[in-house]
């Protein structure tokens, strides 16, 4: 079963270096855990926009990537990643046969 994965970003103010007229937007993707990683999935919003959500994402292991963008589409200072998991919901289902005490 897929899920909706949501990021919300948390920004502070930074300089923007020499040159650079604007901070646009952010990247947000979702990749996998793979050397290089594969892209999963990705959306650029628009500043001051600082949440965006997945749809359709699979079972699995996964990093949040978000960077913010220059008026260029240029990446502007460090990305920040974080680890995460995708999985089916659990409950807990009957099996048999079942163990009964008599006492």
């Amino acid at each position: 079963m897929t899920r909706d994965v949501t990021y919300t970003v948390t920004v502070t103010a930074a300089v923007l270096p020499e040159g650079v007229a604007d901070g646009q937007a952010l990247l947000m993707q979702i990749q996998d855990t793979s050397t290089p990683p594969n892209v999963i999935a990705t959306a650029t919003v628009p500043s001051p926009t600082l949440t965006n959500t997945f749809t359709g994402i699979e079972n699995g292991s996964y990093v949040a990537y978000v960077t913010a963008l220059d008026s260029t589409g240029n990446p502007l200072g460090i990305p920040v990643t974080q680890a995460f998991t995708v999985a089916d919901l659990l409950f807990n289902q009957p099996v048999g046969p079942l163990s009964i005490t008599v006492t």
